[in-house]
């Protein structure tokens, strides 16, 4: 090999070895670099500027003034024994107690910290809905960019735009819970909950999942309320409770579903209640009057005209006993099964609104005996109006004159119905049908008073004839049809005394009728039957 084609092979050498060289000390610098990046990173990351915008992020999410108590580092985890927040808007109060957080650094690059891993030993907060409050930024404290930026930038605004921008929390689990929500009816609390927040694809909802805790609702007709789980999404300041589980009284269950604005817009559930025992809602006086298991399907609401609950309400393997109404059935019919009355068809529509209650097809039925079809207002001062239809099986009031002739007419269920109406007051309520059993009994009584004559004086004719035994049987039978009409008039009023006045008349002309032909028939009686000679005195 020539001298030349030596010294240009040594060139080439020369020229790739620095280039390789190159590459290391490229390769080196980006190292420490990187480094040194992390390392400023990290400094930052636990200096009183990463605290103020985290601080602020979590305010401006929350549309309060907010801070975190002080960080204590390990590794990239931090935790904080507080977390405050105050506001005057959505987010009155919030207080957090033993927080832990990892800081989550893979998209720094894009400007975002991301918070991942939080959880909270105790959470405690008030949000007030009573008006139309709106989650806005508070004046000269989240506008723009983070506080944490704008002090950087008075500081070296060279490396400001290195720092990140944005905080986003990828989930969140608070171990127990206060939550107080103001509303236009009062206070809605739960208590006692584990929360587990978790966001979807978009960052802009999050999957919240609840478990256990007490819910105590602001409206009186509203039991508290054991959770049992709770899944719902946020998105857009509403909250959409797409599944839910409550206890409710001893044994009961409660499942809701529907949506509620966060912004004071309102309210839309729906519901159901099932395995109640009717003792358990029902007022003290009358939880021994109907037992049974109650099932309801409903939907509560308020879209800023006030609270409205509209549903449909059942009472499986029902029973009705010690009830006024069902004894002097009882009484009047000699039916003993209406001291306890079981019922095979026990529902019920209702709505409810500013303190107004309307119940709509109502059915109360037990097979064969009786059956009640209709409805009843009742108004806040508590004061009823009710169109019912009554049904009662044949023959239970025959021994009531003209009950079942006048009053109670044939239909359908092989029953006989009449229309009742119930006014009044809840303690103290007024129905109409007593008095038209009263004046149908009286127009029967009097109908009856002519063939009673009549049979007076077929009785006479026959004892002027000398046919003396068919006289006896008519004057028994007219003697027998009298009492009859006063026994009747008497079962009739022996309830509560309605209408005395109108009966009394009635019964003293039964009774005029029936004392009469008594006297008449003693009398003729006395003359037929031979007298018996007076015994003569022995002489002494």
């Amino acid at each position: 090999m020539s001298r030349r084609a030596r010294r240009r092979r040594g060139v080439a050498k020369t020229g790739k070895s620095w280039w390789i060289r190159g590459l290391l000390v490229l390769a080196a610098v980006v190292v420490m670099a990187m480094a040194g990046g992390y390392l400023w990173l990290r400094s930052w990351l636990h200096s009183e500027d990463f605290r103020v915008m985290l601080s602020n992020a979590a305010g401006e999410g929350l549309g309060a003034k907010s801070e975190f108590g002080k960080f204590r580092w390990d590794g990239t985890s931090v935790s904080t024994e507080s977390f405050d927040a105050m506001g005057e808007g959505l987010v009155e109060e919030l207080h957090a107690d033993g927080m832990n957080l990892g800081i989550g650094l893979g998209k720094v690059s894009s400007g975002v910290v991301q918070v991942s891993g939080a959880r909270l030993n105790h959470l405690e907060v008030v949000l007030d809905l009573s008006a139309e409050a709106k989650v806005e930024p508070l004046p000269g404290e989240i506008e723009g960019t983070p506080r944490s930026v704008e002090v950087i930038e008075k500081r070296s605004a060279w490396y400001s735009e290195l720092l990140p921008s944005e905080v986003v929390l990828t989930d969140l689990e608070v171990v127990r819970s206060s939550l107080e929500v103001k509303l236009k009816a009062g206070r809605a609390v739960f208590g006692g909950t584990r929360w587990t927040v978790r966001p979807e694809v978009s960052n802009q909802s999050y999957q919240v999942e609840a478990n256990g805790g007490q819910v105590r609702l602001p409206w009186d007709q509203v039991p508290p309320l054991e959770l049992r789980q709770a899944r719902m999404r946020y998105q857009d300041l509403r909250v959409y409770l797409t599944d839910s589980e409550f206890s409710v009284y001893e044994s009961g269950r409660l499942a809701l579903v529907g949506e509620a604005s966060l912004t004071g817009e309102g309210f839309a559930f729906g519901g159901r209640l099932r395995d109640v025992m009717a003792a358990e809602v029902l007022p003290e006086d009358w939880k021994q009057r109907l037992e049974g298991r109650i099932e309801s399907e409903f939907s509560v609401g308020d879209s800023g005209s006030g609270l409205t609950i509209d549903g449909s309400l059942e009472v499986l393997n029902g029973t009705l006993t010690a009830l006024p109404v069902l004894d002097h059935l009882a009484a009047y019919g000699g039916n003993p099964r209406f001291r306890r009355l079981s019922l095979n068809d026990a529902r019920t529509d209702y709505y409810w609104k500013d303190g107004s209650l309307t119940v709509s097809n109502l059915e109360l039925g037990s097979d064969g005996l009786v059956r009640l079809e209709g409805m009843l207002r009742m108004d806040p001062d508590e004061r009823i109006d009710g169109r019912f239809r009554l049904g009662l099986a044949p023959g239970t009031l025959a021994r009531i004159p003209g009950a079942e002739t006048k009053v109670f007419l044939p239909g359908e269920r092989g029953l006989l119905w009449t229309p009742l109406r119930i006014t009044g007051t809840l303690d103290d309520p007024k129905e109409d049908l007593t008095d038209r059993l009263i004046d149908a009994a009286g127009e029967r009584m009097f109908e009856l008073l002519p063939e009673t004559g009549d049979k007076v004086l077929r009785f006479t004719r026959q004892v002027v004839s000398g046919d003396m035994d068919s006289a006896l049987e008519d004057g028994k039978a007219v003697l027998e049809q009298g009492n009859d009409l006063l026994d009747a008039g008497k079962l009739l009023f022996d309830g509560d005394g309605t209408s005395l006045d109108q009966a009394n008349d009635v019964i003293r002309q039964a009774e005029d009728v029936a004392k009469g032909v008594g006297s008449l028939f003693d009398s003729i009686r006395g003359k037929a039957e031979p007298v018996a000679p007076e015994p003569k005195e022995e002489p002494e």
